[in-house]
């Protein structure tokens, strides 16, 4: 708008886009949890846009310093198109490979939890042997003391039995 109309008042959001991306830019470094993998990519998508601020603050001082006529010549050279068509394709790019990353982290949360739920059930089937040795021990246990209590029962009896008979 600027470079046709030489009316100061388009360059404002121009003025406020740039003060916002160096901001942006930080935040992205922050919430990107995978940004040494990304690093790169994004190094590159900075290196455009720092070229494209390049090419639009030429626009803008040759608009100013020269004249409207080599402004419009400068824009119609379609190189700010191309930066911004880079600009957009690394964007894509970013955007997708935050995707994989994402997806990535995903299949592994997916692997973690199927590994817990495992050994979780590996624990659960364990603990329910152990209970079921223990009832099987316990039952064991007191059906062996029944029997001594039997035979000693029987034992006892016969004792009585003898002792009735000599004392007869």
């Amino acid at each position: 708008g600027y470079v046709i109309s030489g009316n100061a008042s388009f360059l404002e959001p121009y003025n406020k886009a740039l003060d916002s991306i160096n901001i942006d830019f930080e935040n992205i470094e922050k919430m990107n949890v995978d940004y040494n993998v990304q690093k790169k990519g994004i190094d590159e998508l900075k290196a455009l846009i720092e070229d494209k601020k390049a090419h639009s603050r030429l626009s803008v001082e040759i608009r100013q310093n020269i004249g409207l006529y080599e402004a419009l010549k400068f824009v119609a050279s379609q190189h700010g198109d191309s930066i911004m068509t880079l600009i957009r394709a690394k964007t894509y790019e970013l955007k997708k490979q935050q995707s994989d990353l994402l997806n990535q982290r995903i299949i592994e949360q997916e692997t973690t939890t199927d590994k817990a739920k495992s050994i979780l059930i590996s624990i659960a089937g364990f603990v329910l042997l152990f209970f079921l040795m223990s009832i099987f021990l316990y039952r064991r246990n007191i059906q062996m003391e029944r029997k001594a209590t039997d035979v000693a029962t029987i034992a006892w009896q016969y004792a009585e039995n003898i002792v009735d008979t000599i004392s007869e």
